[in-house]
């Protein structure tokens, strides 16, 4: 409709479509959004030479109004999104748009060079990460599929750790006196600890983020069927 304009909720980006008419009728007036909760104002109308329908209600209070993707680009293989913007109502894995389910994640990213510093000193690397890193939040949507798909691999990452630890209690204690056979168990525990950890990651996550600036989020993960969806961010952007 011409005239229409999108305004993002001032306290967390989430974006509402307003048309003319709402604006006539709603503008300057209070309203929740359906995100974060918090209250905001609507714009006011701009004036455009037609007085308004006599017996037009203005209600004190409106419920949020629909809700529409804003600020999200391709470039290449990645998601370029503003900070707070809402993906296009699709799984980033699939692009199916049956049984979705949305999700708010806050991603951070900090130069990978900084992770030298693990050479140097576990605490230092997490100190310089902790005040170097840049973070900003998104919404995606799974669907039916690809959230079992995570779920399991969460359950299996869980399994491995919790197992290493039992396993080597248990062993431990088998073999007080054996210790070449205690070192092997220890080490053997701590190798299915870590795969079991870094497999649980890698097969869990839905999107990586590659970079974060002061404006937005490069994300990879997302299936090319749901990334031709969005527009270049070289021409939109």
């Amino acid at each position: 409709m011409p005239g229409e304009q999108v305004f993002p909720c001032p306290h967390c980006g989430m974006a509402y479509q307003l048309t003319p008419d709402y604006l006539a009728q709603y503008g300057g007036q209070a309203t929740q959004c359906r995100q974060c909760q918090r209250i905001f104002t609507l714009p006011i109308a701009q004036p455009i030479g037609v007085a308004p329908a006599e017996g037009v209600q203005v209600l004190p209070y409106m419920a949020p109004i629909a809700a529409v993707s804003y600020g999200v680009w391709r470039d290449g293989n990645q998601i370029v999104a503003s900070k707070g913007a809402t993906l296009p109502p699709a799984c980033v894995k699939c692009n199916s748009t049956e049984d979705l389910k949305s999700y708010r994640r806050t991603y951070s990213w900090h130069h990978p060079a900084w992770a030298l510093l693990l050479l140097v000193a576990v605490l230092l690397y997490i100190v310089v990460a902790l005040a170097l890193r840049k973070s900003g939040p998104l919404t995606y949507s799974l669907c039916r599929r690809h959230r079992k798909r995570r779920a399991m691999a969460l359950l299996w990452m869980w399994i491995g750790i919790l197992g290493s630890f039992a396993v080597m209690f248990v062993g431990c204690s088998m073999t007080e006196r054996q210790e070449d056979l205690q070192i092997g168990i220890v080490l053997g525990c701590i190798g299915v600890f870590l795969a079991s950890l870094i497999l649980g990651v890698l097969f869990a996550r839905i999107l990586t983020p590659k970079k974060i600036d002061d404006r937005f989020l490069y994300l990879s993960g997302a299936c090319p069927e749901f990334l031709n969806t969005l527009p270049d961010a070289g021409f939109s952007r």
